[in-house]
């Protein structure tokens, strides 16, 4: 016997973060994948706990969501802050920026 079955997507690629910017208080950037959907975004600043931002456009409807997130919290200083996206399949991605606040 044989059969023929419906196409399966594997995904195994982990989206990315791409145009990390930070200005004026506020990180701007865009959550990326090749095949899934974006499902979930957070931001770490220096390594502390990470904390859920929607995309700009409020809904996770896309294999790019651009996000606008304002952090008014930091003081002056350098600071790293990461982001990390989840797609559709579990897959996370992680990109950081450095910036100084004076």
């Amino acid at each position: 016997d044989e059969s023929v079955s419906e196409p399966v997507k594997v995904d195994n690629r982990r989206p990315e973060a791409v145009n990390l910017s930070f200005d004026a208080g506020t990180l701007k950037g865009i959550a990326r994948d090749n095949l899934s959907l974006i499902r979930y975004l957070e931001y770490s600043i220096d390594g502390g706990e990470w904390k859920f931002f929607g995309p700009k456009d409020g809904v996770f409807d896309d294999r790019d969501e651009a996000f606008e997130v304002k952090l008014d919290s930091l003081k002056p200083g350098p600071h790293s802050i990461a982001v990390r996206a989840t797609d559709e399949e579990g897959n996370i991605g992680v990109e950081k920026i450095s910036v100084r606040l004076k």
